[in-house]
């Protein structure tokens, strides 16, 4: 037990107490000694301030205890609270026929993972640097911050992802903050639901709120784009997200905030309207190169009507992310080449007059060759 009461915190203890209305009835032993009552007077504890008393174990575990009466719970769980850092969780829930006995395919999984991940960094970005457009989202901020994030266990029935949003030890440092002071986690999280919640009211309501918002940087157009992929991958399913908040981080200025979204696909259309009309509109049919390898091939049917053909390119992007490129070349030049290399799975160079929207990269007049 000695290993355990060494994590335990005498001021942090103390700041805990303060912010359940305990009294601090001041202190003994020199100062060394903080005395604390609880709200209704029945109870009190005594609290070294230092770890240098011969029962400094018994008097910890007695404070244990005797606060863990008070709040009703086990002492193991309250020795959690007090050693462990506070969580926020994000629950995003998918519910269709492929999730229905609480596993869902390995690809949706992988794409649902990445646009959480991106949802949640561009949120993180648009509180520390508001802009309407981020060049850059994955910067060492926002990566420091995601770093920190992890997955708790799925339940069966659908298919559930509980994102686990790091709060560390803010309980004991609150008083009297204002909104600016809350945990960047819990900042990212309402900024979220919050964001969800306007966009698809003002798609439904058909009003400006949504290009107000944008015009205003409180929602970037990247945020956007991570919205309408995840939207498009799951068009046939439901999915719901909802944030359990950490009741000992109050939740300041807004007892009552957004805990609860249906995402609605249907919106997917005037989002990206949305973001085709923000996003910086890169220079076009200028020529660019790309590597990587080919995931597909298309072209017409009949031998004869073979002009032209397009293939796409995965190659790597911002975060080490894959990025497809749609390439079309001339069938006689170069079909049996890109064929061969997609056969094969070579590396790929492609290069071509490049358009770009806010959702592709095209390669018009494109030629390939077999990358060394």
């Amino acid at each position: 037990m000695s290993i355990l009461v060494e994590k335990l915190d005498g001021a942090k203890m103390v700041k805990y107490l303060a912010l359940k209305n305990w009294r601090d009835l001041g202190t003994v032993y020199a100062g060394k000694v903080k005395q604390m009552q609880s709200p209704d007077g029945k109870f009190a504890v005594l609290l070294p301030l230092v770890s240098t008393f011969e029962d400094n174990e018994e008097v910890m575990l007695r404070a244990l205890r005797v606060i863990a009466t008070f709040e009703e719970t086990t002492e193991i769980s309250l020795y959690n609270r007090l050693t462990n850092p506070s969580y926020d969780f994000l629950r995003w829930r998918i519910a269709g026929d492929s999730t229905a006995g609480g596993n869902i395919p390995f690809n949706s999984m992988g794409a649902n993972i990445d646009f959480i991940k991106d949802l949640l960094g561009t949120a993180c970005l648009d509180i520390l640097s508001p802009a309407v457009y981020h060049a850059k989202v994955y910067t060492k901020e926002v990566n420091e911050q995601l770093a920190q994030y992890s997955f708790g266990q799925t339940e069966i029935g659908s298919y559930i992802m509980n994102v686990l949003c790091p709060l560390g030890h803010y309980q004991y440092q609150l008083f009297d903050p204002d909104t600016e002071n809350l945990p960047l986690a819990r900042r990212i999280n309402l900024n979220i639901l919050n964001n969800i919640e306007t966009i698809q009211r003002s798609v439904e309501d058909n009003s400006q709120e949504l290009n107000d918002n944008v015009e205003s940087q409180a929602i970037s157009v990247n945020f956007l784009s991570s919205l309408s992929e995840m939207y498009e991958e799951n068009k046939d399913s439901q999915i719901t997200l909802k944030a359990d908040w950490n009741r000992d981080v109050p939740l300041i200025g807004n007892p009552n905030p957004v805990s609860n979204v249906l995402l609605k696909p249907n919106c997917l259309e005037r989002v990206m309207m949305t973001v085709e009309t923000y996003t910086p509109k890169e220079e076009q049919n200028v020529k660019a190169t790309y590597f990587g390898k080919i995931t597909n091939i298309g072209t017409e049917a009949e031998i004869e009507n073979r002009t032209v053909f397009d293939i796409k390119v995965a190659t790597i992007g911002e975060n080490l992310r894959t990025v497809y490129v749609i390439a079309t070349l001339s069938y006689s030049d170069f079909f049996i080449m890109a064929d061969k290399a997609f056969q094969e799975g070579a590396n790929v160079k492609i290069t071509g007059s490049r358009t770009t929207t806010a959702r592709s990269i095209k390669l018009k007049e494109a030629s390939i060759e077999v990358a060394e």
